[in-house]
């Protein structure tokens, strides 16, 4: 429907060929559903596998969100930077912390009205020169 695009479009601020491109895809795989009021949200949750040949692309899209977003950040927002040095086993238990955290988080977005557009960035990394 027209007046989804053009919705679609203002609200990220993009242009309506754009919008109306993106939207085909998603609905050809199913991301997007038309239905008889409009445009309804397909899966809660979708994943992109690690061994994907989009899963950088995928990563790196998402952080650039991220960065366009930290200058505006609300209340209810988080942007977290924590450098650090430890071990090998800190950094294993932490990276078992993270993978808990999104596991008890998953459920919770299943279950979730559609309401926010919202992203979680968690990154674990080493630092080589």
């Amino acid at each position: 429907c027209s007046s989804d695009l053009e919705m679609l479009g203002e609200y990220l601020n993009l242009p309506l060929p754009t919008v109306h491109r993106v939207l085909e895809f998603l609905i050809t795989h199913g991301l997007v559903v038309q239905t008889e009021k409009g445009l309804d949200m397909g899966p809660a949750i979708t994943h992109v596998e690690a061994g994907s040949p989009l899963v950088s692309r995928h990563h790196m899209n998402w952080r650039m969100q991220a960065m366009k977003r930290v200058d505006r950040a609300g209340a209810d927002e988080l942007f977290f930077t924590f450098p650090i040095v430890i071990s090998e086993k800190t950094q294993g238990q932490i990276r078992e912390i993270f993978v808990q955290a999104i596991e008890r988080c998953m459920p919770l977005v299943k279950d979730s009205p559609s309401e926010k557009l919202s992203c979680i960035n968690i990154d674990l990394f080493n630092i080589e020169s």
